[in-house]
């Protein structure tokens, strides 16, 4: 049932996911590459945390308010000076294996 919840909600892809986190650790001390990926992530959980709000009671409360405030740890980190680059490695990799196993 999961992956057809996964499939109605339309979540970015494993792939995008796994992408970004890619660029995060490719960028090393690159600033405009750093930026770049940063901005990038920002989109994807933008993306993410607007999908799943838009759709309210068409998922299941607990998975909803768990991708809501994953998102907003997400979208929150962003906003430090420094964001913790390992932080959004592991979440984007966690979300690539968990829409994989959907």
């Amino acid at each position: 049932m999961t992956g057809d919840i996964v499939e109605e909600i339309r979540l970015p892809s494993g792939e995008a996911f796994a992408r970004t986190a890619e660029a995060l650790l490719a960028a090393g001390p690159d600033p405009l590459a750093r930026r770049r990926a940063l901005a990038d992530q920002q989109a994807l959980w933008g993306q993410v945390r607007g999908d799943v709000a838009a759709l309210g009671t068409e998922m299941p409360e607990d998975l909803r308010d768990g991708l809501l405030k994953l998102a907003a740890v997400v979208l929150g980190d962003l906003e430090e000076i420094e964001p913790d680059i390992a932080l959004h490695v592991t979440v984007n990799r966690a979300m690539r294996d968990g829409l994989a196993d959907g």
